[in-house]
C-alpha cells in the first residue's frame, strides 16, 4: 500500500469517527451567513462581516481538533489506539492539520457565498485572515484536548475563550487575543505583520500538546 492510499485510509477513518462534528465549520458558516444577511442593508457592511466571521468561524477550527481525539482520549485510550489504521506518529499534529483543510475548505465556500450576497471583493484578504485565526484555534482545542481527554470541558474552555477575547477586544490581557478586530480588510503585509502571534502561539500550543499526547498515549 502507496503513502497515497494510507493517506486516504487515514483521512476516511478519522472522518466516519468525527461523525456529525466532521461537518461543525459547515454549520456554523450558514448559521454566520444568516446573521449576515440580517446586515445586508448596512452602510458599513464589510466591519459586520468581518465582525460575524471572527466570532464563529475560527472556533470551528478548534472543535474538530477537540473531537478528532473524542474517541483515542475520552473513551478508549491506549486500549483503542490499535484500532486505528495509522501509525503512531500519525496520530497528533499530522493529523490535527489534515482535518485543518476541512476547516480551509469550508470557509472557502463560507467567503464565496458572503462575497456574492455583499456584492464587494473580500475573499483573499478575509481567507487569509480566517485561516490564521482558525490554525490558532486548531492548536488550542488540540491542546486542550491532551490535557483534559475530555470532549465537554475541553469545548467549554474553547467557547469560553473565544467568547472572553471578543467582549474583551484587546482591552484586558491583549497579549492572550489572537483575533485581528479590523474594522475594514486588511492588506496582506498588515496581515501577516498581525498574525505573527497567532502562528508563534500556535506553534507552542502543538508542540506542548504533541508533548502532552505523547506523554499520554505512553500510559
Amino acid at each position: 500500500m502507496n503513502s497515497k492510499d494510507v493517506f486516504e485510509k487515514e483521512f476516511i477513518f478519522d472522518f466516519k469517527s468525527l461523525g456529525i462534528n466532521a461537518f461543525f465549520p459547515i454549520i456554523i458558516s450558514f448559521i454566520s451567513i444568516i446573521f449576515i444577511i440580517g446586515h445586508l442593508n448596512e452602510e458599513h457592511i464589510i466591519t459586520s462581516v468581518i465582525n460575524i466571521s471572527e466570532t464563529f468561524i475560527p472556533m470551528t477550527a478548534g472543535w474538530i481538533s477537540i473531537f478528532l481525539f473524542y474517541d483515542l482520549l475520552e473513551k478508549g485510550g491506549n486500549e483503542v489506539i490499535f484500532t486505528y489504521p495509522v501509525k503512531r506518529s500519525s496520530l497528533g499534529i499530522k493529523r490535527v492539520l489534515t482535518f485543518f483543510f476541512v476547516y480551509a475548505i469550508s470557509i472557502v465556500f463560507y467567503l464565496l457565498i458572503v462575497q456574492s450576497l455583499i456584492k464587494q471583493e473580500i475573499f483573499l484578504s478575509l481567507y487569509i485572515q480566517l485561516l490564521v485565526e482558525g490554525v490558532f484555534f486548531c492548536a488550542l482545542g488540540f491542546l486542550i484536548m491532551s490535557l483534559t481527554s475530555n470532549s465537554g470541558i475541553s469545548i467549554v474552555i474553547l467557547v469560553i475563550y473565544n467568547i472572553v477575547s471578543i467582549l474583551t477586544a484587546k482591552k484586558y490581557f491583549g497579549f492572550l487575543n489572537v483575533f485581528y478586530f479590523n474594522a475594514q480588510l486588511l492588506n496582506f503585509k498588515d496581515i501577516f505583520l498581525v498574525g505573527i502571534k497567532p502562528i508563534l502561539y500556535s506553534i507552542v500550543l502543538f508542540t506542548i500538546g504533541q508533548w502532552n499526547f505523547n506523554k499520554v498515549m505512553k500510559r
